[in-house]
């Protein structure tokens, strides 16, 4: 399927539809993804095939296929027993796999100083102009699929699918990592809040990443993906101390709850 390049070929950033299709398992993949990615299942949660395949009115051997797909992405697990999962990722295996994204960066670098074309770099500017323009007015949802946009022109600049590919999936794992640590330390998922200060922190990094790729310098370019690529694990690692503080002191409740006034258990 063909796809206009404002659209990622990877992710979901606005809810698919219907006529955005090329056989019903892309529409399952598809309408799977974007609920992965906007919050609305969340890692851990169970994807009840039946009520999906009732919803989308395609058959349950569609919906599978749908998710044999998007295990191989790293989004759900699938298990034989008990069913398809979205993907719980540990802090470690995150850290893993923002060492992996920041190894990339300079092959990403070096493909685009020898690859890019003048109409990538055409692309580029234009969504950069566009965040700039953005910046005088106020937040809009829009905003942050901009930035997303922009961030990814670069890498597909580099013309190089596979590149494209691992650095997007690693990105899709990140988020869905942050989206499960901001469901248990604020018990909701309010996925415009959570888009609107990502986009905010990313101004800094976009501006720099764009002024690397005006000078084409490998070196510089390399360096200003990485940079972005750290601090989104430290954002992470900050969110996962404030996951682990909301459980223990979930936990410390909930112990003192089964307690009497004299402080023993109750029932004891």
């Amino acid at each position: 399927m063909t796809r206009n390049w404002t659209e990622s070929y990877l992710g979901v950033y606005r809810e698919p539809e219907g006529s955005v299709r090329d056989s019903l398992s892309d529409h399952a993949e598809a309408h799977l993804k974007w609920r992965v990615l906007s919050g609305a299942f969340v890692s851990g949660e169970k994807i009840r095939e039946a009520a999906l395949a009732k919803e989308l009115d395609i058959s349950r051997a569609t919906i599978r296929e749908a998710t044999r797909r998007l295990a191989g992405a790293g989004l759900v697990e699938i298990d034989a027993q008990r069913g398809v999962f979205v993907r719980t990722y540990t802090l470690e295996q995150i850290e893993d796999i923002s060492e992996i994204r920041r190894a990339l960066c300079s092959l990403t670098a070096s493909s685009f100083v020898s690859r890019a074309t003048p109409t990538d770099r055409a692309r580029i500017t234009d969504l950069f102009d566009r965040l700039e323009a953005a910046d005088g007015r106020a937040y809009e949802p829009a905003d942050y699929v901009l930035g997303l946009l922009f961030n990814e022109a670069v890498v597909r600049a580099a013309n190089n699918e596979r590149l494209f590919t691992l650095y997007h999936e690693a990105w899709q794992q990140m988020r869905i990592f942050k989206l499960f640590l901001r469901r248990h330390v604020f018990g909701a998922v309010d996925v415009q809040a959570h888009n609107h200060s990502m986009f905010s922190q990313g101004a800094v990094h976009r501006r720099t990443l764009f002024q690397a790729v005006l000078s084409g310098n490998e070196a510089d370019i390399a360096d200003a993906m990485r940079r972005s690529a750290d601090h989104s694990l430290l954002r992470a690692q900050e969110q996962f101390a404030d996951y682990l503080a909301a459980t223990q002191s979930t936990w410390r409740e909930k112990i003192v709850s089964t307690r009497t006034p004299s402080g023993n258990p109750a029932g004891g």
